[in-house]
């Protein structure tokens, strides 16, 4: 698999798409972008900056459409 690695400027490096920071990119990353989107309880977001792929410093409905394209794309 391939994926994408961000510096922050912590210097901490984070997977593009990884909002679970569990250090990869997988569709658990989309369910809990998706149930976070949808104000579920209990879905809490550990690095929301990774799933801001439209990269506007905001997470809506155009960053999960993105997420799922390049999750399809793999």
């Amino acid at each position: 698999m391939n994926y994408i690695v961000i510096a922050s400027d912590s210097g901490e490096l984070t997977v593009r798409g990884d909002v679970n920071a569990d250090g990869e990119f997988n569709a658990a990353d989309l369910v809990l972008l998706q149930r976070w989107l949808l104000s579920k309880p209990d879905s809490e977001l550990s690095d929301w900056k990774a799933g801001d792929l439209s990269e506007n410093d905001r997470l809506d409905m155009f960053d999960m459409i993105l997420m799922r394209r390049e999750y399809t794309q793999r």
